[in-house]
């Protein structure tokens, strides 16, 4: 009986996650292509992206470990990257 109980819990528990909305990977190939096309032959604009995708992992990794602080550091960061390149 405890173990019926526990999978029931278990089950009820992860329906959230497999109710999230999965993301349309046709549209996720046409960004992918228009960032290439906009980026790909001008290399301040690719160093930039590349800067953004490592803040990015980064700061995901430092909300994973919890870790507010860093976080949020890593968002400053990225703001300035962006006023940066905006200027």
């Amino acid at each position: 009986m405890n173990l019926v109980l526990i999978v029931a819990i278990l089950v009820i528990s992860a329906m959230p996650v497999l109710a999230q909305d999965q993301p349309d990977t046709a549209k996720l190939k046409v960004d992918a292509a228009n960032v290439v096309k906009v980026i790909g032959n001008d290399k301040a604009k690719t160093q930039t992206y590349c800067q953004f995708a490592d803040l990015s992992d980064a700061i995901a990794e430092a909300v994973h470990d919890q870790d507010t602080t860093k976080a949020q550091e890593l968002s400053e960061k990225a703001i300035k990257l962006e006023k940066k390149t905006r200027s």
